[in-house]
C-alpha cells in the first residue's frame, strides 16, 4: 500500500519527529531528523547559475513513503565474507552502532538546503558493510523504484567499505 504525506508546505517538525517515532526509530536518529528538518526551514535556496529552482513549488511536491521499493542484488554468500547488503531499515535493527558512526559523515546535511530536505524526509534506503580485507569481484545491485506519479522519494544509501576492502556499486533509480 503506497500512502503519500502532506506536501511540503504541510510539513512541520513535529510532523517529522512523529512520523519517525511512529517508525520506532532510534531517538539519536529523530533528534537528527528534527534538526535537518529546522535546518531546511531556515535556509534559502542555493543560487546555481544554470538551474532555475523558482520551478520547485512546495505546494506540489508530496514526499512518497513508498521510495523503500528497493531491489538489492547480490549473491547471499558473501555474507560468509561478513558482507552485509540490506535496507536501511533492517539494518538500523542489527547494525545501529555503525549506521550511528557513518551516516551524515559524507554530506553534512545542516549546512545544505536539500541534503538537510533529504536527511529529515528519508524513508528507506540501502546499507552496505564491506568488512577489512573482502574483495566483493561482482558489482552489487541497487534500485529504487517510484510508483507513483506527483511524488518525491528521498532514500538513503550508505557505504562503508573499510581499509583493503574493495566493491563495485550499481545505484538505479527507476518509474513505473
Amino acid at each position: 500500500m503506497t500512502t503519500t504525506l502532506p506536501t511540503l508546505n504541510e510539513i512541520s517538525a513535529e510532523f517529522v519527529v512523529a512520523r519517525s517515532q511512529a517508525a520506532g526509530e532510534p531517538a539519536w536518529l529523530t533528534e537528527r531528523r528534527r534538526q535537518a528538518w529546522a535546518a531546511f526551514a531556515q535556509m534559502n535556496p542555493p543560487e546555481w547559475r544554470r538551474t532555475d529552482l523558482s520551478k520547485l513549488d512546495p505546494t506540489t511536491i508530496t514526499p512518497s513513503d513508498s521510495a523503500h521499493a528497493t531491489a538489492i542484488q547480490w549473491d547471499p554468500a558473501l555474507a560468509a565474507q561478513g558482507v552485509v547488503f540490506t535496507t536501511l531499515a533492517a539494518a538500523l535493527r542489527s547494525h545501529e552502532a555503525l549506521i550511528q558512526k557513518y551516516m551524515d559523515t559524507a554530506v553534512e546535511p545542516l549546512k545544505h538546503k536539500f541534503s538537510a530536505l533529504r536527511a529529515a524526509l528519508w524513508q528507506d534506503g540501502a546499507f552496505l558493510y564491506v568488512p577489512r580485507g573482502a574483495a566483493i569481484e561482482v558489482p552489487l545491485r541497487l534500485i529504487y523504484t517510484l510508483g507513483a506519479d506527483g511524488v518525491a522519494i528521498f532514500p538513503r544509501t550508505l557505504v562503508i567499505v573499510e581499509p583493503q576492502a574493495s566493491v563495485t556499486l550499481i545505484e538505479e533509480f527507476t518509474s513505473l
